[in-house]
Formats: C-alpha cells, sequence, structure tokens
C-alpha cells in the first residue's frame, strides 16, 4: 500500500522477489523516499508518512507511536492537531547532536560516560523519563571527572570538586564554571523514582547535557 501510495512501485523488492520479507521491503520503501526526498529538495512526503503514521488509529502500535513521538522530539517536532508542528522557529535538531556526541566520545575514550548517556537517549525515546534523568547524571559526572583529570593531572571522585579544579586552573571561566555548577546542582532530584519525572524535564535536561558535553569536548581538547 506504501509503494502505491507514495507512487514508489517500482522500488518495491517484489516485483523481483515474490518471496520478498517484509522487513527488505520497508527498507527499500523508506530509502527510495528518501531518495526522493533529496532529489526534489523536500521533505513533504517524509512528513506526510510521519504524520500518517502516528495519526493511525491509537490502538494500532501504541507503544511504537509513543517512541516514534520521543525520538521526534530530538528533531524538535510535536504532534499537535492532527500534525506535526516545529517546536522552535528553527526546529533544534537533536539527533544530529547526538550521533556527533556519541561519537567524540567514543573516539576520545571516555566509553562510561558514553555509556550512560547512550542509555538516557535509549529511555528517553522509550517514554521512561525517571530512567532518562537517572542516567543524565551519571553521564556528566564521569564526563566532568574524567575531563579534570586529563586537562589537570588531577583525579577527583566529585563532580563540583572537579569543575572547581577546571576554573581554579583556569580551563573554565567563571561564567561557564557557574552555568555547568549550577545545572548540575539542579538534577540532583526527580532522578530514577517513579512520578517525579515529566517529559519536558526530562527532554530539557537532555538538550542541556548535550549542548554542555559537546562545548566541553570542544573547547578543552
Amino acid at each position: 500500500m506504501l509503494f502505491f501510495e507514495f507512487a514508489l512501485d517500482d522500488s518495491d523488492p517484489k516485483t523481483q522477489n515474490p518471496n520478498a520479507s517484509k522487513n527488505s521491503r520497508l527498507v527499500a520503501f523508506l530509502r527510495a523516499l528518501e531518495h526522493r526526498c533529496l532529489e526534489s529538495g523536500s521533505d513533504d512526503q517524509i512528513l506526510e508518512l510521519l504524520e500518517t503514521s502516528i495519526g493511525d488509529p491509537p490502538q494500532a502500535w501504541p507503544e511504537e507511536r509513543d517512541s516514534l513521538k520521543a525520538a521526534l522530539k530530538f528533531d524538535g517536532f510535536e504532534w499537535s492537531n492532527d500534525k506535526l508542528v516545529a517546536t522552535t522557529p528553527g526546529p533544534a535538531a537533536l539527533a544530529p547532536q547526538v550521533s556527533a556526541l556519541e561519537a567524540a566520545l567514543r573516539d576520545r575514550g571516555f566509553s562510561v560516560a558514553n555509556s550512560h548517556y547512550g542509555q538516557a537517549v535509549d529511555n528517553f525515546t522509550s517514554g521512561n523519563w525517571e530512567s532518562a534523568n537517572a542516567q543524565v547524571r551519571p553521564f556528566l559526572e564521569n564526563l566532568f571527572i574524567a575531563l579534570c583529570k586529563i586537562q589537570c593531572g588531577k583525579e577527583l571522585s566529585d563532580a563540583n570538586a572537579a569543575l572547581q579544579h577546571l576554573k581554579d586552573k583556569g580551563k573554565l571561566d567563571l561564567g561557564e564554571w557557574n552555568n555547568f555548577r549550577h545545572f548540575w546542582s539542579d538534577i540532583q532530584d526527580n532522578g530514577p523514582h517513579h512520578g517525579l519525572s515529566a517529559e519536558h524535564e526530562a527532554l530539557y535536561r537532555l538538550h542541556v547535557a548535550t549542548a554542555t558535553a559537546r562545548y566541553l569536548l570542544d573547547k578543552l581538547r
């Protein structure tokens, strides 16, 4: 049906192989749709597909729908009045930042921080706001401590002490130190306990933690 509705019949693997699996046909459809959008310079058909998928009867695939909505928030979109709307004047695309940050953490050897960050992202897209918040904390804690050790040669066990030492050694200026220590203080509550965290709060923490980490990794090379 999707191949027919989007006039992509010639890309359907079933025309060459009647036994093509559903998964291979879905992958072929998405690739063909993406290629067409790249050629036309317009994302209208992708938006149409997303709106069609989310607009299905709610009982059709509730868990997958919720995950899709959460993932779209990374790209700065929300589902409102039966259509996708941008949440910022220019969508604050977090997904590319997420990928870039994960790559930077991996390439520079911050494996523990990267593990916590990946779990925060996975929990957010699964709608587990408390678990997402709970992973943001050790992600930043490990990053602050690891950066302090690399930049200053001092291994500390406390995130606040690590930030203080980075400032004392001239690696952070007063404004940066104040921003990071205040955010660190703010995310100490509403963690893993059920019912304490909300979606908007979890998204805010993930956005700011991502921006903070990318800034620090670029500044403290």
